[in-house]
């Protein structure tokens, strides 16, 4: 016969099903019935559906800015900082015996 003085801790059991959330999937269904509704359609007519697609696509593009402008302030970015370092440069091999006087501290 078993006896515990002691009982055990056990985990704990639980059940969950997981939810995922689609904005994209969720605004196409919106904007079906609104178009289905506009044009006295069903709502799960192939030719919305497909109009509704090549919408969110356009406004996809439209929306995110272009890697050819990310691309170019980055370039433009990096050649001011060049640019600034190589102006630092010049001055410090012009007046090198002025900075070495200046840290040595000696004439």
């Amino acid at each position: 016969m078993k006896s515990r003085f002691f009982k055990l801790p056990q985990h704990k059991r639980f059940g969950i099903i997981p939810r995922y959330y689609d904005e994209q999937a969720e605004r196409l269904k919106i904007k079906r019935k609104e178009i289905a509704l506009e044009m006295g359609l069903h709502e799960n007519d192939k030719k919305i559906e497909r109009e509704l697609r090549i919408r969110d696509k356009f406004r996809e593009q439209n929306s995110r800015p272009t890697f050819i402008g990310r691309t170019f302030w980055a370039n433009t970015r990096l050649i001011i900082i060049f640019m600034v370092l190589l102006g630092i440069f010049y001055y410090l091999f012009l007046h090198l015996d002025d900075v070495l006087l200046s840290l040595t501290g000696s004439k």
